[in-house]
């Protein structure tokens, strides 16, 4: 019998999830990153805003605009993890949401119809003081 990993962690739920950036004919534009965060019963996902643009911060240099995203999220029952599986957002123009008053800031945040569950915890429900995980440097 298979041995079951039991998630002691709820930041390995909540922190970096793993996404890529699709273009036309399933083609790999880029990876990043990602996190997703609750507001009134609806989770985002956030990531830098160069990701779904396909516009480099610095230099303008655009590599393409994918058309959706794919993100890698955990398969988890009873708190006993099950693998993973990529869900996919197709991205439309002006359904994300930037920076109200600077263009700069290299964030965005999109509307997902993704709900929590076991294998997904919103970054501002994870309780980092109260993590025994974490120790505040005295540094």
């Amino acid at each position: 019998m298979k041995k079951q990993k039991k998630i002691k962690d709820p930041l390995s739920m909540g922190v970096a999830h793993p996404l890529k950036m699709i273009g036309n004919e399933d083609r790999l534009l880029a990876t990043g990153t990602c996190f997703f965060y609750s507001y009134s019963d609806k989770l985002f996902l956030v990531t830098a805003k160069h990701n779904i643009t396909g516009t480099h911060p610095q230099t303008s240099e655009n590599r393409g605009i994918p058309i959706k995203i794919a993100v890698s999220l955990c398969s988890i029952e009873n708190k006993v993890y099950k693998g993973s599986y990529m869900h996919e957002i197709l991205l439309e123009e002006n359904k994300w949401l930037e920076h109200p008053k600077n263009d700069n800031v290299d964030v965005i945040c999109i509307p997902t119809d993704l709900t929590e569950n076991g294998g997904l915890k919103p970054i501002n429900k994870i309780n980092f003081l109260n993590d025994t995980s974490f120790a505040l440097s005295t540094k």
